[in-house]
C-alpha cells in the first residue's frame, strides 16, 4: 500500500521540482511521515500554459505529508505547503522566428501528453491496488 502511494506521491512531486530523492520519498512515506525543504521549481513549471513567461527562480520552503495508514478510512491524509516562492520573468518574444513559436506549442503539446500520462499511471496504481487489496482481504 505504502508503495503505490510513494509512486504517486514521486510522480506528482517529480512533474513540479528538480532533483528530488525519489529513494527518501519512498523510505519517508513507509512510516507514513515526510518533511522535504528547499524545493527547487522545475523552470518549465508553467510551460503547458502557453503564456510568454519563465520562472526565474521558484523554490518551496517546506512540504510536510502525513498519512495514518492504519486509520485512512477514519483520519485524513494532510499535506502542508510553507512558503512557496515564484519569480516569474516574462519571455521577449518579438524576436521570435515561426520555428519559436513552433517549438512552444511543441513544449505545450509534450506537457500535455506527460500530464495525461501521469494521470493514466495513477489511475493503474489504483487499480492494482485495488485488486492487491481485494486479493489480501479474500485470502483471510
Amino acid at each position: 500500500q505504502s508503495r503505490v502511494v510513494a509512486e504517486v506521491a514521486d510522480m506528482i512531486i517529480g512533474s513540479y521540482v528538480e532533483n528530488i530523492n525519489h529513494n527518501e520519498i519512498r523510505s519517508s512515506l513507509t512510516s507514513g511521515k515526510l518533511e522535504i525543504n528547499n524545493l527547487v521549481l522545475k523552470k518549465t513549471l508553467f510551460d503547458r500554459l502557453g503564456l510568454p513567461i519563465t520562472i526565474s527562480r521558484g523554490i518551496i520552503k517546506n512540504v510536510k505529508l502525513s498519512i495514518p495508514w492504519g486509520k485512512l478510512n477514519t483520519e485524513p491524509v494532510v499535506i502542508d505547503v510553507d512558503e512557496v516562492l515564484i519569480l516569474i520573468t516574462p519571455i521577449d518574444t518579438s524576436q521570435w522566428t515561426p520555428k519559436d513559436f513552433e517549438q512552444m506549442a511543441l513544449k505545450i503539446k509534450m506537457a500535455k501528453v506527460k500530464e495525461l500520462d501521469n494521470i493514466f499511471r495513477r489511475e493503474i496504481l489504483d487499480f492494482i491496488d485495488q485488486k492487491s487489496n481485494s486479493l489480501s482481504s479474500s485470502s483471510s
